[in-house]
């Protein structure tokens, strides 16, 4: 029994032994396994009796290696040198054929516009139509011109009066862009009021046609303190005044009326 206990200590004894004796020497062939080569640099200091600190020391593993910068920036001047090359002629034609569809597209217009003037000289639009072609082809004094006919058979076109500003502001004659401009401004302002006004004066011709002259007369009165020049509030003024039996007043409205805007003739008022 003795013997067979230690034959199995002396076996036990031995396994140790060799498992002691195979540990070191595992260990020292396994290699560590690194991220990258700065974690190996940093390891190998290390081992070297340096500290962290010298580590951090270490160069950015952000960095890239000077073969890549050189690769990289040869391969950047290739392809700008293609696209200088190749891209800018191509992009350079595409302009051209761009301008000369542009081109070839206002001559049509101006055409057809000359056309349609020509059928009808008065023709307002096709005049403001024709100024804008031919500023477009930087053709100053033509459009000019047909800006000018456009405002002179309708002096109200503040649209024509915007163009002419503009035309003429690119031709360089700042003073008269400036001028016609503030005229533009002028009766835009002017052509906001009369809305208004043209407003009050339709509910106030509901407020009349229902019987309720008073308030009828409040509207147009609205309609008149906020653009004077509007005939139609005169005149329905008027007829407001009448049906209230203000004779004298409504004559006088009538009579405002009239000089506003000749077509409106004052109906018959009993002296």
């Amino acid at each position: 029994m003795r013997t067979r206990i230690r034959k199995t200590m002396a076996m036990a004894a031995i396994a140790v032994g060799v498992i002691g004796f195979a540990a070191p020497a595992f260990a020292q062939e396994e290699e560590p396994d690194f991220a990258n080569h700065a974690a190996e640099e940093c390891f190998e200091k290390l081992e070297n009796g340096a500290t962290v600190d010298d580590c951090q020391k270490a160069p950015s593993p952000l960095r890239p290696e000077w073969n890549e910068i050189i690769w990289g920036s040869a391969a950047f001047l290739v392809l700008l040198l293609a696209a200088w090359k190749w891209g800018v002629p191509a992009v350079k034609n595409m302009e051209a054929a761009r301008e000369e569809r542009i081109r070839n597209d206002l001559e049509r217009a101006e055409t057809a516009l000359r056309a349609a003037l020509a059928a009808d000289s008065k023709y307002v639009d096709a005049h403001h139509s024709l100024g804008a072609v031919l500023a477009a082809r930087h053709q100053w004094a033509p459009a000019i011109g047909a800006l000018r006919r456009a405002i002179e058979l309708r002096p109200d076109l503040t649209s024509a009066l915007y163009t002419l500003a503009r035309v003429l502001r690119q031709s360089g004659d700042e003073g008269a862009a400036r001028r016609e401009l503030q005229e533009a401004d002028r009766l835009r302002t002017r052509g906001q009021l009369e809305q208004e006004a043209s407003v009050w004066t339709a509910t106030g011709t509901q407020k009349l046609e229902t019987g309720d002259a008073a308030g009828a007369q409040a509207h147009f009165e609205r309609a008149i303190a906020i653009f004077g020049a509007y005939a139609p509030a005169h005149y329905q003024l008027g007829r407001a005044l009448q049906k209230l039996g203000r004779l004298d007043a409504a004559r006088a409205a009538f009579h405002r009326a009239q000089q506003l805007n000749s077509s409106l003739l004052p109906p018959p008022i009993p002296k």
